[in-house]
């Protein structure tokens, strides 16, 4: 009874190809595919900074907002609905990657800061 089953498993990693790729797999429109590349690979790059940098992890805060992530991501991919341009997830990526932004950018200024105050010596 497990003849389907591996054509299920590779329909899932087509899914989740298709829910991360940066710019909607259907389309054939040139500005969408730039405009949609430039927004989720910056929205991507500021979420692998949020996951691998662990004391963003141990906020007890972001443990609802990184479950209904997971969740509305496995939806999608066991379910093969149209979830990415219907209901949005995208709210829930960008709040997590802002801390990742607020983080980039305090450690530049400090970095700036401190570049500074050694040259005035």
């Amino acid at each position: 009874d497990y003849k389907n089953f591996g054509q299920i498993i590779k329909n899932i990693f087509v899914r989740a190809g298709r829910l991360f790729s940066i710019y909607p797999y259907d389309t054939t429109e040139l500005h969408v595919k730039i405009i949609s590349s430039l927004y989720y690979s910056v929205l991507y790059f500021f979420l692998i900074i949020y996951f691998f940098n662990f004391q963003f992890l141990k906020i007890k805060n972001h443990y609802p907002l990184i479950f209904l992530c997971l969740i509305s991501l496995s939806i999608y991919l066991l379910l093969h609905s149209v979830f990415r341009y219907r209901v949005s997830y995208d709210p829930f990526l960008i709040l997590l990657a802002s801390y990742s932004i607020k983080f980039v950018f305090v450690k530049l200024r400090l970095n700036a800061l401190t570049f500074k105050k050694r040259s005035l010596k």
